[in-house]
């Protein structure tokens, strides 16, 4: 659980130590990276016919996601790819989704981390 820091001097914020959370993943997990960008700060394309927030689809052997917002969830993004039948055919969730922001690899965007697990995907 998260452990409480009381501030020293007067005027200070509290800081919360968190401990760390990770997920070792097996051998058989295959991990892509998405990187939804904007690389000249301008919109170039608008999504559902809302220009301010921008869409794409994702595609696997002939099969596509509905439209999806460049700022779209891990949670979502994962409901989207693991409903295609081509990624997942046995209609169990064989793909995790981590987003990030990276002003480097992807300014004014996110990075997603995609993590096919198991023999389906």
């Amino acid at each position: 659980s998260a452990q409480r820091c009381e501030p020293q001097d007067e005027g200070r914020a509290s800081v919360y130590l968190v401990p760390p959370i990770f997920t070792v993943y097996p051998d058989t997990t295959e991990i892509q990276q998405l990187v939804v960008k904007d690389t000249d700060n301008t919109m170039v394309w608008g999504g559902a016919g809302n220009p301010d927030d921008p869409s794409f689809k994702l595609s696997y052997d002939g099969e596509a996601t509905d439209c999806l917002s460049h700022q779209i969830g891990e949670a979502e993004l994962e409901t989207a790819l693991n409903g295609l039948s081509t990624i997942c055919p046995s209609n169990t969730e064989c793909v995790t989704v981590t987003k990030s922001l990276d002003a480097v690899e992807a300014p004014n965007g996110f990075l997603y981390k995609l993590y096919f697990n198991g023999d389906d995907a």
